[in-house]
């Protein structure tokens, strides 16, 4: 009898190479097909989000002409006058602009640290928090914002796809800082859904609901209190449509949120404060990672931004999208799931850039 040649061991591991090199680029295909060409295809083919509409703005009136002074240039020669005070304009009616409340923050030169940003137009401060008496078990980060022109606030969304790597998306909108938003897709089944003054949706869902307003101001609105109408009256810049609401007028937390029960437990959570027109604060409290942190049930969020002292707050997307970007880098440290070693890919982002000329509220 003749013996069976068993395959060397050099053959052997060529094969499970050669399987393995082959499996890994299967998965890398369906990874892309995906996660790239079945999206950007949608995109393009109208599946991705489409503006319905765009946000109507009342004309903003010039500023009336200015009469010559006989002591003018141009006036005619030989009849000026020397100034009297009765002529000069009087400090009070110049209108206070962002720019000159909020001087003290900004700086003429950019001043960028680990956890600062400066500049003639934004001012952000990350600082990273933890209360063990008050929230065993609990870290999170805030985002002190000021701005000097309502243009710095915008909704950024992925170049080329409906999803995308929330690092990319920030830096094709040379953000300084961002946090996730509200999960633009899934909300656009129903909603107020407003993104740099263009209108993707003007249904009514029952949920609450966060206006920031071209003027900067910032309302929150408990589900059923108001209609679309009365919201495109007065000139939305973006609206979110998660929730829920989390401070009454008085900036003390709800006793009661609209909200289902399981998203009122324990969770990562991310929301927006509001102090004043060009004050913002962003609020990002990692979880489900204890000791470090487990996260926060919604009555300790409402606790938080209250205590921060913001007038208005608002619940945004969270678990495994909470995140808080700033320098480009991922402050917080986001949920990960399985093996998973990148963040989660998102769809918008609120970002707070440079401003690009836009009239300031």
């Amino acid at each position: 009898m003749t013996e069976e040649k068993k395959p060397k061991k050099g053959t052997v591991a060529c094969i499970l190479i050669l399987g393995q090199v082959l499996l890994m680029g299967l998965v890398l295909c369906i990874f892309a097909l995906f996660h790239h060409v079945i999206p950007r295809w949608r995109q393009e083919n109208g599946e991705g989000p489409q503006p319905i509409g765009t946000v109507q703005r009342q004309e903003q009136p010039s500023p009336s002409p200015v009469p010559l002074q006989e002591n003018d240039p141009e006036a005619a020669p030989g009849t000026g006058e020397e100034p009297t005070p009765e002529t000069a304009p009087d400090p009070e009616e110049v209108p206070e602009t962002w720019q000159t409340r909020f001087a003290a923050h900004f700086s003429e030169e950019p001043v960028w640290t680990k956890t600062e940003y400066r500049s003639p137009n934004i001012a952000v401060t990350v600082t990273e928090y933890k209360h063990p008496e008050a929230y065993p078990e609990m870290t999170y980060y805030v985002a002190d914002v000021y701005i000097a022109d309502i243009s710095s606030f915008v909704i950024g969304f992925p170049q080329y796809a409906t999803y995308d790597d929330p690092h990319r998306i920030v830096k094709n909108y040379d953000g300084v800082v961002a946090i996730n938003s509200d999960e633009m897709l899934v909300q656009q089944s129903g909603g107020l859904l407003i993104r740099n003054g263009e209108i993707y949706s003007d249904l009514d869902n029952g949920g609450d609901l966060c206006v920031l307003y071209y003027d900067g101001s910032v309302e929150t609105y408990i589900g059923g209190s108001f209609t679309a109408e009365e919201i495109l009256e007065k000139e939305p810049l973006h609206s979110w449509q998660f929730g829920p609401a989390l401070l009454d007028e008085n900036g003390l937390p709800l006793e009661e949120f609209n909200i289902t029960e399981e998203l009122k437990g324990t969770h990562p959570r991310t929301a927006l404060g509001y102090y004043e027109p060009g004050h913002y604060c962003f609020v990002v409290i990692d979880g489900r990672d204890p000791p470090r942190s487990k996260g926060a049930d919604i009555w300790e969020l409402a606790e938080i931004l209250s205590g921060l002292g913001c007038k208005q707050a608002y619940n945004l997307d969270g678990g495994a999208s909470s995140m808080i970007l700033f320098r480009g880098e991922t402050v917080n440290t986001p949920l990960r799931t399985g093996q998973k070693l990148t963040d989660r890919f998102l769809n918008d982002m609120i970002i707070i850039t440079e401003p690009k000329g836009e009239e300031q509220g």
